[in-house]
């Protein structure tokens, strides 16, 4: 798969995951499909939006994702980002 999706953009490389995994076609035949159907969608917008905020302004923090390629920053950042999102929100509720 690393091979049929070397050179792509990072959208175009969730997408061919999901499809040659076989996820698209096992939602579209399950039943009750369609939510994960449109989450698999919204994991590649983020993606696209991923790939344009970086282009704007680079991580540049010195974190593990500032090298990386931007698959592994991505995964990276959807690792850590809920994890900053709730602390801000505790610090906000105690202040």
């Amino acid at each position: 798969m690393r091979a049929a999706t070397n050179g792509l953009p990072l959208p175009e490389i969730l997408d061919h995951v999901v499809e040659a995994s076989g996820l698209r076609a096992h939602y579209l035949a399950e039943k009750e499909g369609a939510d994960r159907l449109e989450n698999l969608a919204e994991l590649v917008n983020a993606a696209t939006m991923f790939v344009a905020e970086r282009d704007v302004q680079p991580v540049g923090d010195g974190g593990p994702g500032d090298d990386a390629d931007p698959l592994t920053a991505f995964l990276h950042m959807l690792h850590w980002k809920p994890a900053s999102i709730k602390r801000k929100q505790a610090l906000t509720r105690c202040n």
